[in-house]
């Protein structure tokens, strides 16, 4: 098994296949996306489905190779998440 920083999956709406009407119900299919450590972190102190809409930005079809860097490695992605990253102020309201 090859080495893989990812340690964690979201589940989200597929970005190819859309919801269809069946005569038994819908059917709509989820997209697994394999996280890393950094990426759960953003997750975990922001909103899942903020982060899903920003990586479809770098990632539209929101494949997740098993040995992929980190998207938060990449300085655009990472800089637009950033204003609450790691903020006491922002997620608990302290000044410096």
């Amino acid at each position: 098994m090859p080495d893989s920083n990812l340690v964690g999956v979201v589940a989200t709406h597929d970005p190819v296949l859309p919801r269809i009407e069946t005569p038994a119900g819908p059917i709509e299919v989820r997209r697994l996306v394999g996280v890393d450590a950094a990426e759960l972190d953003r997750i975990e102190t922001w909103s899942v489905l903020s982060f899903v809409e920003e990586l479809r930005t770098i990632n539209p079809l929101l494949l997740s190779p098993i040995q992929r860097g980190s998207a938060m490695d990449y300085p655009p992605f990472a800089e637009r998440l950033a204003p609450s990253y790691n903020s006491l102020e922002v997620r608990f309201g302290f000044r410096g």
